[in-house]
């Protein structure tokens, strides 16, 4: 089905509330964006939000599950120093790097005097089991924290209180979690 210049004009609206652009037809390419202070949406953005408004909650949902899968193996840092010597430890989450940090932890709590040699951000580092242990640790409570936002998310939307991809990116109740 083609996209309707209402469809346009809704989707921007709930994007970029007050922004000033004109679209001269019923295609995305027919938008002529104004605004100089909101940056305009991408074409893949604008198609998303139509999808979402005009589908309902399956897209919404779809959409919220790509968002949780993009944080989820986005990875992210970990402290594993003191204060005196602090270490942070770039934690790939993409499932390679899951496989092998599941085995580097399983490693760790059958020889508490095992090392590691990692790579961190600032060069090769040797990690102990106790640091393994952690990094493992702020890994999974990571990746927890992506799908307990999504259930609350999928909970919302089915509830009708999220009806755009807009409010899916804010949720707050619990936000979404970083990559940091």
């Amino acid at each position: 089905m083609a996209t309707t210049n209402q469809q346009i004009v809704n989707a921007l609206n709930a994007l970029c509330p007050g922004a000033q652009w004109v679209l001269r037809g019923d295609s995305i390419s027919d938008l002529q964006w104004l605004d100089t202070v909101q940056a305009q949406p991408t074409s893949a953005r604008i198609t998303a939000e139509i999808a979402a408004q005009t589908n309902g909650p399956a897209v919404l949902i779809a959409y919220a599950t790509s968002k949780q899968q993009k944080i989820a193996v986005g990875g992210i840092s970990v402290s594993v120093g003191t204060a005196q010597a602090p270490i942070n430890v770039e934690a790939s989450t993409d499932p390679a790097s899951l496989v092998l940090l599941q085995g580097a932890f399983t490693m760790a709590q059958a020889n508490a005097n095992a090392t590691f040699n990692w790579v961190a951000s600032s060069g090769p580092i040797t990690l102990t089991a106790a640091q393994i242990t952690t990094i493992f640790a702020a890994v999974t409570a990571f990746l927890q924290s992506t799908f307990t936002t999504l259930a609350a998310v999928i909970a919302a939307i089915n509830a009708g209180t999220i009806t755009t991809t807009v409010q899916v990116d804010s949720f707050t109740s619990p936000a979404w979690p970083t990559n940091s």
